[in-house]
């Protein structure tokens, strides 16, 4: 599989499994029954990584940005930084994409019956 990104766009995929290991180590002493230990981590995973692009990107994109003049019209414009994208997409809409994955995952985990939502 091919991955694409550009700028801070690799903190994405870098994110998400991080968070989610992060969360299986928080989840798992809890010994929940049932598919609800992972439908747990996975959705608290999501809502986490989904923190962390948010104000990773926010923190990128609010810094000064580069001021140009256009020497025909003499109009200034300003240039601001960019965080980058994954797989097309812009960095600032991935936080609120994989939070939203999250839960959705976690929802078909503790409403499957047959668990094979849970194989995620």
């Amino acid at each position: 599989m091919l991955i694409i990104w550009s700028g801070k766009g690799i903190l994405v995929p870098l994110f998400v499994v991080v968070a989610f290991f992060l969360c299986m180590f928080i989840v798992t002493p809890l010994h929940l029954q049932g598919g609800l230990e992972s439908a747990a981590a996975v959705s608290l995973a999501g809502v986490v990584a989904g923190a962390a692009l948010f104000f990773t990107t926010r923190a990128i994109e609010s810094k000064e940005g580069r001021v140009y003049i256009d020497a025909a019209t003499n109009q200034r414009f300003e240039v601001k930084p960019n965080a980058g994208s994954f797989f097309f997409i812009p960095t600032r809409y991935w936080s609120y994409i994989v939070a939203v994955l999250g839960v959705g995952i976690a929802v078909m985990a503790m409403f499957d019956p047959a668990g094979t939502a849970s194989k995620f």
